[in-house]
């Protein structure tokens, strides 16, 4: 708990402090999970081009975490936390 607690907190400050990254974490944790989430990729299918930039940004988070968390959970996770970050608030109650 205290260290996806932690992730969580790592993930808000790099998203607020670069809002386009984001839509990269999201689009990150859609192709990672289609299909099932399991921490990689395949870097030569078209479709997954661009995703270097958010794997490289997260590699470090990730091993930082990576004794409690899988590369699947720290890029789950990450992508989470990219839309609750992004999300305005709910006014309506």
């Amino acid at each position: 708990q205290e260290a996806i607690a932690a992730l969580k907190t790592d993930i808000t400050n790099l998203v607020l402090g670069n809002p386009i990254a984001a839509g990269k974490l999201l689009r990150l944790g859609f192709h990672d999970c289609a299909g099932g989430c399991d921490g990689c990729l395949n870097l030569t299918n078209p479709a997954n081009a661009g995703m270097e930039l958010p794997m490289n940004t997260l590699r470090p988070y990730c091993d930082t975490y990576g004794p409690v968390l899988s590369r699947a959970d720290c890029w789950s996770i990450s992508a989470l936390v990219a839309a609750e970050v992004t999300q305005p608030p709910n006014e309506g109650g």
